[in-house]
């Protein structure tokens, strides 16, 4: 008798744990719808501001030897890049099917730092050594580069996003260079796609460089 009811109990906790499970699992459901169609709706153009403001401070200048010797100097480099990249990733979810927020990014500026992000994949490391030596400090350009790589990839994917079903805002991006950058980031990850993780940083620049392509020719 004490072991069917320990049986008999050890049932109802498994249930009682599905039903919980399950619970957990439809209230996770509705959270992340009611964030979809709130990423989706049309913002205020301040809010679209903020982001192109952040965007716009992406650095695209030299990296010395100076910089890569100041620790401070470096790190906050770097804090620049991920930020920027941060507001590329936000407008990208913004402006993904929602046309009013396509238009406002499109007439606050967003196209061009977006294309600097990409451009700069095939242009870094920015690097200007006093020493002539290219290889100086060659562990913090690394780390600066593939920083640049994570950034083009949500800055690839909100020109792509920008430029779905929008012939105004495929023209800008045109005409800021867009489809240039892209091409030659996809040219600066393809020599190494062969060494390249499935899902790596440049399998994923490619791709969405490609699908920014095709939708910049539409």
């Amino acid at each position: 008798d004490a072991l069917l009811a320990l049986r008999d109990g050890g049932a109802r906790v498994r249930e009682l744990a599905s039903r919980v499970a399950s619970a957990a699992a439809a209230t996770r459901a509705k959270a992340f719808a009611k964030n979809v169609s709130d990423w989706k709706t049309a913002k205020e153009t301040s809010v679209l501001a903020t982001l192109v403001a952040e965007m716009r401070r992406f650095p695209v200048s030299d990296v010395t030897d100076a910089t890569l010797r100041d620790a401070n100097a470096l790190e906050s480099l770097e804090s620049e890049i991920s930020a920027a990249g941060r507001a590329a990733a936000t407008l990208k979810a913004l402006v993904c099917a929602n046309a009013h927020n396509r238009d406002t990014a499109r007439a606050l500026g967003a196209t061009a730092p977006l294309v600097a992000m990409v451009a700069s994949v095939a242009s870094s490391p920015f690097f200007v050594s006093e020493k002539g030596d290219p290889r100086v400090y060659e562990k913090a350009l690394s780390a600066l580069h593939e920083a640049r790589v994570i950034v083009a990839i949500d800055a690839a994917g909100a020109l792509r996003n920008l430029a779905y079903a929008n012939p105004a805002n495929r023209a800008a991006a045109i005409a800021a260079g867009a489809a240039e950058a892209l091409e030659a980031a996809s040219r600066a990850c393809g020599a190494s796609l062969a060494s390249a993780a499935p899902d790596g940083p440049r399998r994923r620049l490619a791709f969405v460089s490609a699908s920014a392509l095709a939708n910049l020719k539409t």
